[in-house]
C-alpha cells in the first residue's frame, strides 16, 4: 500500500524499494505485478510494462484487474491489440474504469476502432459513454471518472475547447497525473495547447507538494 502511492507520487526508487522486494516474497500476487508495471510505463519502459502485464493475466486470467490493466497500459502504448483485450470484457466490464487514464472498456475500444476507421461503431459507443457520464454527473457524480471519460471523447472527435475545459473539471474533481498526462494519446490534439500545458504544470505542482508532505 505504500508503495502504491508512492508510484502516484512520481518517487520512482522509492515506490521500487517497496514493491521489489515484495514481488520477489509473492511472485504469483497480480497486484505487485501491476504496480510494477506501472513504474515501467511511468518511466518510459513501455515494452517492459505491457509484457509484464501480459505475463500477470497467463498467470491469472480471470483477474479482472489484471485484465484492464493489460487493456489500458496497450491504449496507452498503441498497441493494436487493444481491441482484442477489450471485446471480451464488454459483456461484463465495459463501464469498469481503469486506475491510470480513469476509461472505460468501452471507451478505449471505441477509441481504437475510431483509429481503425470503423467510425460509425466508435461513434455509438462514443455515444453510449457521453450518455452515461453526463447522467452520472446529473445524479450527483462529484469524482473524476465520468469527466474524464466525457473529456476524451470531445477530444477524439477533435472539440478541443470542450475537451479543455472537461479536463480542467475531471483536475478539480482530483486528477493529479501530470506524467500520464503526457502519454494519453486519445489527448494528443490537446497537448498544442497553453491551457493543457498550464494544467499539466499545476499538477506537477501539487504532486510535488504531496511528494514533499510524504517526505
Amino acid at each position: 500500500h505504500v508503495g502504491m502511492h508512492l508510484v502516484y507520487l512520481d518517487a520512482d526508487s522509492r515506490a521500487e524499494r517497496f514493491l521489489a522486494p515484495a514481488a520477489v516474497r509473492f511472485p504469483t500476487a497480480p497486484r505487485l505485478q501491476i504496480l510494477l508495471s506501472y513504474l515501467d510505463l511511468r518511466r518510459g519502459r513501455a515494452d517492459a510494462a505491457l509484457d509484464r502485464v501480459r505475463r500477470t493475466v497467463e498467470n491469472a486470467p480471470s483477474d479482472i484487474e489484471a485484465l484492464l490493466t493489460r487493456l489500458e497500459i496497450a491504449a496507452i502504448v498503441g498497441s493494436p491489440e487493444v481491441g482484442r483485450f477489450a471485446e471480451p470484457l464488454l459483456a461484463e466490464s465495459a463501464d469498469a474504469p481503469t486506475q491510470l487514464i480513469w476509461h472505460s472498456v468501452k471507451l478505449l475500444l471505441a477509441y481504437q476502432l475510431h483509429k481503425e476507421g470503423q467510425k460509425a461503431r466508435a461513434s455509438e459507443l462514443m455515444d453510449q459513454v457521453l450518455a452515461s457520464s453526463e447522467e452520472a454527473i446529473k445524479g450527483g457524480a462529484d469524482w473524476l471518472y465520468p469527466r474524464m471519460q466525457i473529456a476524451t471523447v470531445h477530444a477524439i472527435r477533435a472539440n478541443v475547447p470542450a475537451a479543455l475545459d472537461w479536463l480542467e473539471r475531471a483536475y478539480q474533481a482530483g486528477w493529479k497525473d501530470p506524467r500520464i498526462a503526457r502519454m494519453v494519446p486519445m489527448w494528443a490534439s490537446l497537448r498544442r495547447e497553453p491551457r493543457f500545458e498550464q494544467l499539466v504544470a499545476r499538477m506537477e505542482a501539487d504532486v510535488a507538494a504531496m511528494r514533499a508532505r510524504a517526505d
